[in-house]
């Protein structure tokens, strides 16, 4: 197992086993691209120790045994932290100052750098890296449709009003000037396609945080299902959906 301890977890919106479940069976699993994001900046490797940091069920873990000879994950929920393990990963439930300090020189972090206290993670990374570690902090979304104004505006303007968003971070990294020590390598962001029947898009939907943050002991996935499924206009052509990507790539010096 990884060399962390189990401790005491802020709130996390993906902490009990029905999300777990969802997350693992309905969010696309795209992170295979990040082998190509490494290669671009001239960063393949190979690793000697790389951590997956809120790995969740280990979707963006998987990609890592390519590029590292030890690949480690760590997650706030029990729940999540199973799922990975039934994959065959190495996981442990934790935070980052469960960490083991110095041991890793390529720290991953995916759709989770948002969620954490920024000052506090960055020195926890700090802390559990190499000198020279590769940074690599990422987030996927549902961008919209290329060509189906309607879905567009009821992703970005009816969705969010329906199922607010949790609060959280800007969901970019871009190291600040009092944050030495940190280079910034490379940059990208882009789409790619992602297919949805309704009922796909619908359990997608399920297992963001937005959901998660309505539930209660009167309003469950199936009340969240139907409020979807009525609100959600006709989807012109399924093939025609983007998931949006964004990535930073650093170094720390």
């Amino acid at each position: 197992m990884p060399n962390c301890q189990t401790t005491r977890m802020s709130y996390n919106h993906f902490a009990n086993l029905d999300i777990a479940s969802r997350y693992d069976q309905h969010r696309p699993s795209m992170h295979a691209i990040i082998q190509d994001w490494l290669r671009e900046a001239g960063l393949v490797g190979p690793y000697r120790r790389a951590m997956d940091i809120a790995c969740g069920t280990g979707h963006p873990t998987l990609p890592l045994l390519a590029l590292a000879n030890e690949v480690e994950g760590i997650d706030a929920s029990p729940q999540m932290a199973e799922q990975a393990r039934r994959k065959g990963l190495n996981v442990c439930v934790g935070d980052l100052a469960s960490l083991a300090t110095g041991q890793y020189d390529l720290l991953t972090i995916c759709m989770a750098f948002h969620w954490f206290d920024r000052a506090e993670a960055l020195r926890e990374m700090r802390r559990a890296s190499q000198p020279g570690a590769i940074w690599l902090i990422y987030n996927f979304w549902l961008a919209g449709h290329r060509a189906d104004p309607a879905f567009n505006h009821w992703l970005r303007d009816s969705y969010p009003r329906q199922f607010p968003a949790p609060q959280r971070a800007a969901p970019n990294f871009q190291p600040q000037a009092e944050e030495t020590g940190i280079q910034l390598i490379s940059q990208g962001q882009g789409s790619l396609p992602v297919t949805f029947s309704r009922r796909q898009l619908i359990a997608y939907l399920t297992a963001q945080s937005n959901i998660e943050a309505a539930l209660s002991e009167t309003f469950g996935y199936a009340d969240a299902e139907t409020l979807l499924d009525a609100s959600l206009p006709a989807i012109s052509n399924p093939d025609g959906l983007e998931y949006g990507y964004r990535y930073s790539i650093c170094r720390l010096v």
